[in-house]
């Protein structure tokens, strides 16, 4: 996938290749950090136009099939448009799901804990936390 819109050429393809190569080497920063900056440089380049080619482009496979074994990015699929307070995709992040994620392969599993363990995922824990102990304090009263 090669994108151009007056400017630099973006081989957001290589781009993919070589976050996945990094995560398949169990280097989760690093193929993270690639395949940010990648759509970033891409987002950059297209301007008005990444909308369309996200629609058109990432939306397909190989890349779509693969972001569906993820299960945030599962969830989000399912259930487009999500909304705030979404209590399964925050179960996700706080690890409180009731059953487990089936994840088949190795990659995907490293990458669900990696977000788990991400300082979003554990400041959306520690407000849970602090959030239910309120509850309870004022319960008490």
């Amino acid at each position: 996938m090669r994108i151009t819109h007056r400017g630099p050429i973006v081989d957001l393809g290589a781009a993919l290749d070589n976050s996945m190569s990094q995560l398949r080497n169990s280097d989760i920063e690093g193929g993270m950090l690639t395949l940010v900056e990648g759509l970033r440089t891409a987002r950059f380049v297209t301007g008005p136009g990444w909308p369309y080619w996200v629609s058109r482009h990432a939306q397909t496979p190989p890349v779509h099939d693969w972001a569906l074994r993820y299960p945030l990015t599962r969830h989000s699929a399912d259930c487009p448009r999500g909304y705030p307070g979404d209590a399964e995709l925050i179960d996700h992040i706080c690890g409180t799901l009731t059953t487990p994620p089936a994840i088949e392969d190795e990659t995907t599993r490293r990458l669900y804990d990696r977000t788990r363990a991400s300082p979003a995922s554990r400041v959306v824990r520690h407000l849970r936390q602090s959030l239910a102990r309120l509850i309870d304090d004022v319960a008490l009263q």
